[in-house]
């Protein structure tokens, strides 16, 4: 089956690889035969451990997430404690809020007793006659068509030619 290369014929590289293929594929099955699969076992899995099959990544985002929100409130918290106002807008607003907070302490009893309110709303209108509305529409679109002069078309010749007065003036000197 070896071939020298001078008979070979163009491409039949192709042909040479078929046949060393073939080849490969016998040494295969001859080996299959020889070998000795008595004690062989097919493979059989064992059950997977719950571990394995337990939604850890689920879990481990939740975890992550958690922290993640609980970091930051504990930094805005942090951040809020360390945040001061200088001493002087501070007494203004400490002086405001116990101010406000006096304030609501003396509620008058008498300010509890029910006012009536003074606010009505209006009261709806009637609705429009359209039909009246629009004939007195088309009534005065007619009285004012009536007063305007009807425009007559005039037509347009386009075969003779009206040259402004200068046109004439330039032409009369270039003849």
């Amino acid at each position: 089956m070896a071939k020298t290369k001078q008979t070979e014929m163009p491409f039949s590289f192709y042909e040479r690889d078929l046949a060393a293929k073939q080849q490969k594929d016998l040494e295969n099955e001859k080996a299959c035969e020889v070998a000795d699969y008595g004690s062989w076992k097919p493979f059989r899995a064992g059950i997977v451990p719950h571990q394995i099959l337990a939604p850890k990544w689920d879990q481990m985002q939740g975890k992550e997430e958690y922290d993640r929100k609980q970091r930051i409130k504990m930094k805005a918290e942090a951040n809020y404690k360390m945040a001061k106002l200088p001493p002087r807008m501070q007494e203004s607003q400490d002086a405001f809020k116990a101010k406000a907070d006096d304030s609501l302490a003396q509620v008058d009893e008498s300010m509890l007793v029910e006012v009536p309110f003074d606010f009505k709303p209006e009261a709806p209108r009637p609705v429009p006659d359209f039909r009246r509305l629009q004939k007195a529409f088309v009534t005065a679109m007619e009285k004012a068509k009536k007063g305007k002069q009807v425009t007559v078309p005039v037509p347009y010749n386009f075969h003779e030619a009206k040259p402004g007065a200068k046109l004439r003036v330039h032409m009369d000197s270039a003849n």
